[in-house]
């Protein structure tokens, strides 16, 4: 599918329904969504840590956060879906270095022979063993109801 072509038959693949996002989500199961704004298009992919998000270009595609390697069929169903080869993904990123948005990014790179993008302090972080901080002051306080979760 190209940015300018009709939308895919059919609802987007199914997503995983984890008891914690049962208990707080809003009512109903949680469903892939495509939006399009502005030029850009994106599909986003509820798996089961976290929400995955295929930033589609004209002829590529970026794979922003896999949460687990059990996202991984998931990700080729969307992909399938959008009419999108395997072929057309040129890399993977994370948004943040916590465990819910880092679990299968690296077996989905190695898979697919694509690189892991990251961030210039998660670069550091990964390369050179830079302590990664937790946040001071009132900070603090947009961490900590996430934070048990991580």
């Amino acid at each position: 599918m190209t940015s300018s072509s009709h939308m895919p038959a059919g609802p987007p693949p199914a997503a995983p329904q984890p008891l914690l996002a049962r208990l707080t989500a809003k009512p109903g199961p949680p469903v892939a969504q495509l939006l399009s704004r502005g030029g850009a298009t994106v599909m986003a992919v509820p798996g089961r840590y976290c929400v995955t998000y295929l930033l589609l270009g004209p002829r590529s595609v970026v794979v922003v956060d896999i949460g687990s390697v059990t996202d991984h069929e998931r990700i080729v169903a969307a992909l399938a879906w959008l009419g999108r080869p395997l072929s057309q993904v040129r890399g993977v990123m994370p948004t943040h270095l916590h465990m819910d948005h880092i679990n299968g990014i690296d077996s989905f790179a190695r898979r697919l022979d694509v690189p892991v993008m990251l961030g210039h302090t998660a670069y550091e972080a990964v390369t050179t063993g830079r302590k990664l901080r937790f946040p001071r002051g009132l900070h603090v306080l947009r961490a900590l109801p996430t934070y048990v979760m991580q």
